[in-house]
């Protein structure tokens, strides 16, 4: 939930240029993706019921070949070939173009991967039961969970800002009045718990026990927003700690700054508002009284009289988090001293009960967004000192002893505050308390600023980047080695620009699957450990959304029979389809011959089969508040396509150091490539190949997954193949290989192509 930038984004979008729009030719079909429907911003993948595609194999066929998957307007989503290595000295001819040779080192390993995915919130749950059919629900699920390769869920204990409603697991500090369920029964219904209901009772649980079947390995993360308003005060008073960003303290000699007097209670109301526009709280708060979509960011003569959203930055001040909430205790204030056990033993029940289902836990963030303190939806407000209290007295204690083999996460909030308050936090924590820092992506602003330290991008903007700091605290030693303790990217969604015009989804965006590779490879190159999004399919709107905060998600709900899969899903996919858990990231030399160094970019891997994977982009940011011609912005932020030589391709190779095979290849203008290649195929013959030799075309189970989702069978043999008119329903055919495999519905006429 993105609610810092809530605060500072109008005051950047001031003083930047605001680009973006989908430009250029229209998007070609390819395998992957068949389905291609061209949309406002650019283009999306069209699932009616099945998706009907046919993804490419992780690894090549031959210890001689490499993979190339390239998606970019030209090609379409995920356009794969098979090429030939080549052996011996390389000498680049012309060096008057673009270009970039990579030379991995296999043995200099970094951080290991966990793995990639997305949040199931009670939105993905509602979108997934009551708004698809099974059968379109189910192919949504085997494209992310099983042909994409996500191996991470998050879910949250209790309601989010993308729930219909606000609710709490239990008032009782005792749990006496425990009920595992979601946010479909409104207030004065009868609750169906999970205790009676099994996991009827909360439509998340059906949705990851889909997710697990399609990928075993699936970690799921659970993170919370609230506790019960019973366990909160509400007596505090906040200040400005930097530019627009608020820190409030605790203060039990003040009276409170609100009385909880109401919240959001039916979800029925909750369906059909528009950006920015709260769901109706029982009673009806102030606000209400008024359109937010037309005071919000305005003057008025009256301001006491319509404040909500209040994030406009030249209305921010000390008091803006209680008339946010305007007396709904979910959207903020501080949990009491003698309820901090109480709150920990919702985290054991919450673990114990979905392990009862069958769902069992990864990990824990220990607070959601700790320090984004608005008053705009669920929120507990902690102080660092209150953060340490918390972990080190309660939550690390009772997790250990009931659940040891849960991994426990902090932080879980902005890199712009990881060296000034997440490291600290651990290093008192201490060692046997923490096993992860967890954090976002939304002060990178859209992945404008991702590789930085933490600092305003020009004097009187608030804080950006840290992106750098990433790698700086998985290195420091006083909170755990090296390898030890691992950094996660847990949170992270494109049209989240409150006060901007990049706000709300933005279908078929290139500029948003660009942005989010681009913070992935970033960030994976400053040692995180693995990459989450948020909610993995929302409605066409981006919610349904408590606060009105309608975002950008990977899939979304054309209607009944039908979803799309945006670009996001797709840029994502170029890593998690062919870096499975437990690959490790390896040290690339580079030698670089682009115009400026920042145009060479790739992050590399070593998988547990032992391929080297390398992912590549040639772009720039052209999401959100990304300036043309304004100090402070890093190059890649700029709008370079404004001359020459900026637009070209690079061309590249990447060697092997093992043994000195290398591939070789050009990405385009606006593109990203995934280059798989062994890094210690047989002794080469005494002459190189003169072509690449033959690759059989991809294949799929045509039933139920294999225990390794991205382990797909291939070689010449007679197997199943997908129902086509080449191949009619049940016929044996032979699995047809080629001497240069496009694996593209354009190229694979008159095959047999064997997928699901």
């Amino acid at each position: 939930s993105p609610a810092p930038m809530a605060s500072f984004l109008p005051i950047i979008a001031g003083v930047v240029s605001q680009t973006g729009g989908f430009s250029g030719p229209s998007w070609p079909p390819t395998a992957v993706c068949p389905n291609l429907v061209a949309t406002e911003y650019g283009a999306v993948c069209e699932c009616d019921g099945t998706c009907g595609n046919v993804w490419p194999d992780p690894t090549p066929s031959s210890p001689r070949t490499a993979i190339v998957v390239t998606t970019s307007e030209a090609t379409g989503f995920m356009e794969t070939e098979e090429i030939g290595l080549e052996y011996g000295a390389f000498v680049r001819q012309d060096t008057t173009v673009p270009y970039m040779d990579l030379t991995a080192s296999p043995a200099q390993t970094h951080q290991e991967i966990k793995g990639f995915g997305a949040s199931i919130t009670d939105a993905v749950a509602y979108c997934l039961r009551e708004l698809l059919s099974p059968a379109a629900a189910e192919e949504l699920l085997k494209q992310a969970f099983q042909h994409a390769g996500f191996s991470f869920a998050r879910v949250h204990l209790g309601s989010t800002d993308f729930s219909r409603m606000n609710y709490a697991l239990a008032h009782e500090r005792d749990l006496s009045d425990w009920c595992l369920r979601d946010d479909r029964t409104a207030d004065g219904e009868v609750l169906k718990c999970a205790a009676e209901y099994g996991e009827e009772a909360d439509y998340k649980v059906g949705v990851l026990k889909e997710a697990l079947a399609r990928n075993p390995e699936l970690k799921v993360i659970v993170s919370a927003w609230s506790a019960p308003p019973e366990y909160k005060h509400q007596q505090y008073s906040c200040a400005f700690e930097s530019k627009a960003v608020l820190a409030c303290e605790p203060d039990l000699s003040l009276p409170p700054v609100m009385n909880c007097t109401t919240h959001v209670a039916d979800p029925a109301d909750c369906v059909g508002r528009e950006q920015q526009e709260p769901c109706p709280t029982d009673p009806p708060t102030q606000w209400e009284q008024c359109d937010p979509r037309v005071c919000y960011g305005c003057d008025v003569e009256e301001p006491d009289a319509c404040f909500y959203p209040n994030i406009n930055s030249l209305k921010f001040d000390e008091q803006t988090p209680p008339r946010n909430a305007a007396g709904n205790c979910y959207n903020g204030g501080f949990i009491r001293d003698e309820a901090y056990d109480a709150w920990a033993s919702h985290y054991a029940r919450f673990i114990a009960d979905y392990a009862t289902l069958g769902v069992p836990v990864w990990g824990v963030t220990a607070q959601n967004e700790p320090g984004t303190q608005t008053g705009l939806w669920q929120s507990n407000f902690f102080t660092d000192e209150g953060q340490v209290e918390w972990v080190k007295d309660h939550l690390a204690p009772a997790l250990r002893a009931a659940h040891p083999q849960v991994k426990i996460m902090l932080h879980d909030d902005q890199p712009t505050t990881l060296l000034s308050k997440a490291l600290p936090i651990a290093q008192q924590v201490g060692r046997d308390a923490v096993d992860g820092i967890a954090f976002h992506w939304y002060t990178g602003v859209e992945a404008v600023y991702v590789n930085g330290p933490a600092k305003p991008p020009v004097p009187g903007t608030p804080i950006v980047n840290g992106g750098e700091d990433v790698k700086k605290v998985y290195e420091d030693p006083s909170w755990g080695k090296p390898g030890e303790k691992f950094m996660l990217m847990s949170e992270s969604c494109s049209g989240y620009s409150l006060g901007t015009t990049w706000v709300g989804p933005r279908h078929g965006a290139h500029d948003y699957g660009y942005s989010t590779a681009h913070d992935m490879l970033w960030h994976l190159r400053n040692r995180a450990a693995g990459y989450v999004y948020w909610n993995l399919l929302l409605d066409h709107k981006g919610g349904p959304n408590v606060a009105g905060n309608f975002v950008d998600s990977p899939a979304f709900v054309i209607d009944e029979n039908k979803f799309g899969l945006n670009p996001s899903f797709f840029y994502m996919s170029h890593f998690s389809r062919f870096v499975p858990p437990g690959s490790t990231a390896i040290e690339m030399q580079v030698q670089c011959g682009a115009k400026q160094d920042a145009y060479c970019q790739y992050v590399s891997f070593r998988t547990p089969t032992g391929q080297v994977v390398v992912v590549i982009t040639n772009d720039d940011i052209r999401a959100g508040p990304a300036a043309v011609v304004t100090a402070g912005l890093p190059a890649l932020a700029r709008g370079q396509c404004t001359s020459g030589r900026d637009c070209e391709p690079i061309e590249w190779t990447v060697r092997c150091q093992a043994d000195g095979a290398y591939a070789k290849g050009r990405i385009a203008w606006r593109a990203i490539q995934t280059v798989v290649m062994p890094c210690a195929p047989p002794t080469p013959p005494s002459s190189p190949p003169s072509e690449a030799p033959s690759a059989p075309a991809p294949s799929q189970p045509a039933t139920s997954p294999p225990a390794s989702p991205l382990s797909p069978p291939r070689g010449d043999s007679k197997i199943p193949c997908m129902v086509t008119e080449d191949c009619p329903e049940g016929e044996e055919c032979l699995q047809q290989a080629r001497r240069r495999v496009l694996f593209s519905s354009r190229r694979m006429q008159g095959v047999c192509v064997i997928g699901v």
